[in-house]
């Protein structure tokens, strides 16, 4: 199991989702508004980092699917622009369900 985190352009959310939610599988999603600093353009001096308000969204996604996800998030969220984002994998070792204290298996996720 993967947890994938995408740091997308605030208008490309709804792209976003209906190109997951299309997807069979579709693993749930957590979206956070969130702030960083960057370069407003080419140019690569400190007197051009900018305050940029993006998306951060965050999910657990089986292997099978894991490519797929980071694909789908890829294609919707890119304009072409500098700035569109990042995408992010990391493998879990363990997913515990709260409510059940039992852990997630990759055939039942």
């Amino acid at each position: 199991m993967n947890e994938i985190k995408a740091f997308i352009r605030v208008e490309c959310l709804e792209n976003v989702l209906e190109t997951l939610y299309a997807h069979p599988e579709c693993p749930g999603i957590t979206i956070s508004e969130v702030f960083g600093y960057g370069h407003s353009d080419s140019e690569r001096s400190e007197s051009d980092l900018v305050r940029i308000h993006m998306l951060k969204l965050e999910c657990i996604a089986t292997d099978a699917i894991s490519n797929d996800v980071v694909q789908m998030i890829g294609q919707a969220a890119r304009t072409g622009r500098a700035g569109d984002g990042r995408i992010s994998v990391h493998r879990l070792e363990q997913v515990v369900k709260i409510g059940t204290g039992k852990a997630v298996r990759e055939e039942t996720e």
